[in-house]
């Protein structure tokens, strides 16, 4: 008899500590939503923007509710389990209390001083900029950059530098995570229409890919260093850091035998001699500008090879079959 009274007192026992872990644990998302409010939250329906203090908290608990309810089943939880158990328990009783207050109290904190959480996000993205900065156009050139706050709670910089006209700005912003976007090499670019030509012609001939087709290529950073508006850029495509997104073929009426030979064609005289991003490459053939048939060159995530996969555009509404229904959405392995 006493045995079972034991083992059944044990068996209580492992329940209410499991119960009292879970119960404190439930705590973690209101907490993280706290955190939050300090750290700020980037979001917004028509245009995204920085917020904190009650905002921010009430952001991120419907995010989290987006992840099967969490924030109200962790609610229903603990005033279930607070009722039978905890509140029959001084020190657990206290101990959450005392966990209820400084949630409380760091909320309320973070609610009055929303503004000053506010100034010090951006103060503190300064340097973060300069970084950023100096890994989009070298050292040199970001030491000359200037910039001036245009927007507090969207966190958008305006920005000058002697790489483009005097009367000519920049966008520098603060987004998601706390990372850095700007758009200084599209305002170059912008400014210098012929550079992506002769960027392009720089490439082809570097690389040593066919010049046939029309190349996508994205530039991630140009080491400036002196350059200043008005000089002659050419210097600067060695100096030009880049990645090949895909290509585009014109032809008057595409066929079957098209898409095969532009899969092989690419696969042996361009992919692998071009930097990539991220393993894809993207094709498109294009009768009269508009794309008849997309190829994506990609990783295949569990066999970890190379392959391509075939996609029909000529379909008016995508749910008749186009003109390449019998190799739409095909796979072809490359090797």
């Amino acid at each position: 008899m006493e045995n079972r009274t034991e083992k059944k007192s044990s068996s209580v026992n492992v329940q209410d500590i499991i119960g009292t872990v879970l119960f404190f644990l439930s705590f973690l998302p209101v907490i993280f939503a706290v955190y939050t409010s300090y750290t700020g939250v980037f979001f917004g329906l028509q245009g995204s923007a920085w917020f904190f203090g009650l905002p921010a908290i009430i952001y991120t608990l419907i995010s989290e509710c987006m992840m099967f309810f969490l924030p109200v089943v962790c609610l229903i939880f603990q005033i279930l389990f607070f009722s039978n158990y905890i509140r029959k328990h001084k020190k657990l009783k206290f101990a959450s209390l005392i966990l209820t207050s400084l949630i409380i109290i760091f909320s309320l904190i973070s609610i009055v001083f929303s503004e000053q959480l506010l100034d010090l996000k951006l103060l503190s993205s300064h340097s973060k900029i300069k970084t950023h900065m100096t890994e989009v156009c070298g050292e040199k050139a970001a030491s000359y950059i200037g910039f001036a706050t245009e927007s507090r709670y969207e966190m958008i910089y305006c920005a000058h530098s002697p790489i483009l006209p005097q009367d000519k700005t920049f966008e520098i912003r603060v987004i998601t995570n706390g990372r850095i976007h700007d758009n200084l090499i599209d305002s170059f670019t912008e400014t210098n229409k012929d550079f992506m030509t002769g960027l392009c012609d720089y490439v082809i001939a570097k690389e040593g890919i066919p010049s046939e087709y029309r190349y996508d290529i994205r530039i991630v950073s140009i080491d400036f260093q002196d350059y200043k508006y008005g000089d002659d850029y050419k210097a600067l495509y060695g100096r030009t850091r880049y990645v090949i997104n895909g290509l585009t073929k014109g032809r008057y009426r595409v066929t079957e035998a098209d898409v095969a030979d532009i899969i092989d064609q690419v696969w042996k005289n361009v992919y692998h001699k071009v930097p990539l991003n991220d393993d894809r490459f993207i094709i498109n053939l294009s009768e009269n500008g508009d794309t008849a048939v997309y190829i994506l060159i990609d990783k295949n995530r569990k066999s970890n090879e190379i392959q391509a996969e075939i996609h029909d555009m000529t379909s008016p509404d995508f749910r008749t079959p186009g003109r390449f229904s019998s190799i739409d959405n095909k796979v072809i392995p490359l090797k």
